[in-house]
């Protein structure tokens, strides 16, 4: 689609939708600027009853990193562009030519901090890290810290997710299984809290009435997968 096509999308669903209160499928969700949401491998954070979303700023031209974007909205539906809050660094691991991704923003309750991890690579996917950044203020700019450490060494891994408990503690998910305990100031790993076993990628964690809740995908590529659930397994699920 053109940028004219695009535009007159933009002014067409503006007219019929002032203020939408609903995501439609299969149609992409515009900022207040008119521009489609570019935040690929997103993650939310709500602050003051407001919802910010961080996300990959993806561009058509290469996989290479060119920024991580951010978005705050009222009500999960109209979302304001507040900037690009991480970009290429000068050099490292999220430096030209590499991967930035699955960014995810914590608020550290011991600092006050915003903590950003994510996962940096080469273009070859052969060099992981999880990385982290920092900043005082949720929408403002992100400095990089370089890679997270654990034992001193560097957390080499690749699809992560994350997770603050009820205590306040952060946790780090890793793909097939892995629970890493942050430190107090989110700045380091701080010991091995669990082990998944049969765990896939892209882990994403809940809590509630006391459980832990751990989703991941089952490894079925781009595909979606069918479950077939045969009518004696059906009626004795139902009991």
């Amino acid at each position: 689609m053109n940028r004219a096509w695009l535009l007159l999308l933009v002014a067409l669903w503006q007219m019929a939708y002032p203020k939408s209160n609903c995501i439609v499928n299969g149609v992409p969700w515009f900022d207040d600027n008119g521009n489609p949401v570019n935040a690929h491998g997103a993650c939310i954070l709500q602050e003051d009853g407001r919802y910010y979303l961080f996300g990959e700023w993806k561009s058509d031209g290469s996989n290479s990193f060119p920024g991580f974007s951010c978005y705050s909205s009222d009500d999960l539906v109209n979302w304001k562009f507040e900037n690009v809050v991480l970009g290429v660094q000068s050099e490292g691991i999220l430096g030209p030519n590499r991967v930035g991704e699955r960014v995810k923003v914590m608020k550290c309750p011991a600092s006050g901090e915003y903590v950003m991890l994510m996962h940096c690579d080469d273009l070859e996917y052969k060099d992981p890290y999880i990385g982290y950044a920092t900043s005082s203020t949720i929408s403002g700019q992100y400095e990089f810290q370089g890679p997270l450490l654990f034992e001193g060494k560097p957390v080499k891994r690749w699809d992560m997710g994350t997770f603050q408990d009820t205590d306040g503690s952060g946790y780090l998910l890793i793909h097939h299984g892995p629970v890493l305990k942050l430190s107090a100031d989110y700045h380091s790993v701080e010991r091995k809290a669990a082990y998944v076993e049969d765990c896939g990628e892209s882990p994403a964690m809940c809590k509630k009435d006391g459980l832990y809740y751990l989703f991941y995908s089952d490894l079925t590529a781009w595909e979606k997968m069918t479950i077939s659930i045969l009518p004696h397994q059906a009626s004795r699920a139902h009991g």
